[in-house]
């Protein structure tokens, strides 16, 4: 949260099932600094046209998405004063539609294995869209992708695999290919 700013004074949407662990994100900051959790009957978080008209009405400040669903808004939120994408690839349009001098968007990038989001990034217009760097507690390195003599750590710039690293992170999945 020290990253996203979310506060006391935020309603918070949300919208995502309790089995999607992106809903962490969702309710444990808010419950941490007193935010209102919003909760979005299930009719509606699957509603593209009637979900941004409902947040606006009910003074949302602060939504998690992944991409897919704030692509389908056919109008701005202008209550909205914190985006916080993540789940899959956010395409750089959405930032060029989303991201205003009072409103930041971010993209939060983490599999399940890492326990929810291992990095971010502030996303600006014009601005290619990255993941971001690590969040407090966790490390990014690019590795060789050929991990049978060991794990080499490739110069910046180099294409290999992603390794996050850090206490959040599932144990058991190196060299574990079928995971």
């Amino acid at each position: 949260n020290p990253r996203l700013g979310v506060t006391q004074e935020d309603r918070v949407y949300q919208g995502f099932s309790a089995a999607f662990d992106m809903s962490f994100e969702e309710i444990w900051i808010s419950y941490l600094v007193g935010a209102t959790l919003w909760i979005a009957p299930k009719d509606l978080a699957s509603d593209p046209e009637r979900l941004p008209l409902t947040l606006q009405k009910s003074g949302i400040t602060v939504l998690h998405a992944v991409p897919t669903l704030l692509a389908l808004f056919a109008q701005d939120v202008p209550s909205l004063r914190v985006i916080n994408l993540g789940g899959e690839m956010c395409p750089q349009s959405l930032v060029e539609r989303w991201a205003t001098p009072n409103r930041q968007v971010f993209n939060t990038y983490g599999p399940t294995e890492a326990t929810v989001s291992a990095s971010l990034a502030t996303l600006q217009p014009g601005e290619a869209v990255t993941i971001g760097r690590p969040l407090p507690n966790y490390g990014l390195l690019v590795i060789h992708p050929e991990v049978e003599n060991g794990l080499v750590l490739l110069p910046r710039g180099e294409v290999g695999e992603l390794c996050i690293t850090g206490p959040g992170v599932a144990a058991g999945y190196l060299g574990r290919a079928d995971l």
